[in-house]
């Protein structure tokens, strides 16, 4: 396979992961709404609880949900930092297991080789690379 196949192979991932991950934020929200309308109820004071599950929900908004797409989309578009957004959504992802795990090893494996940064570096474009010197050519 080349760059450009696993280049949409991990944007198309990485799309995927980013609504997972939207989905089990979605979850938690309503889980949280739920249990802080319980705490409410029984008349405790709950402003501090309020404040650190809306802080909590915005940071892992951020990081498990944005962070996917955003790498989802520089992907696709081939932008010359897809790959530091790439390595840092991998990183994140190996978190999540089992698929998460699979994901960032597969991400981490092809943005690490060097046929990966010559394709983020041209933008996309194939680019021959002649092979290696060997130490006598006379």
């Amino acid at each position: 396979m080349t760059a450009q196949d696993h280049n949409k192979i991990l944007a198309i991932l990485f799309l995927i992961d980013g609504l997972l991950n939207l989905f089990a934020l979605v979850l938690a929200v309503f889980f949280i709404v739920g249990f802080g309308v319980y705490v409410t109820m029984g008349g405790a004071d709950a402003i501090g609880f309020w404040i650190g599950a809306v802080l909590g929900i915005l940071i892992c908004a951020v990081i498990l949900v944005l962070l996917p797409f955003l790498s989802s989309f520089a992907m696709f578009k081939r932008k010359t930092w897809a790959q530091k957004v790439g390595f840092i959504s991998a990183i994140i992802s190996l978190l999540g297991l089992p698929l998460g795990t699979a994901l960032g090893i597969y991400a981490i494996w092809f943005l690490s080789r060097g046929d990966a940064k010559q394709f983020y570096i041209t933008g996309g474009e194939q680019v021959y690379m002649p092979p290696p010197q060997t130490g006598n050519w006379k």
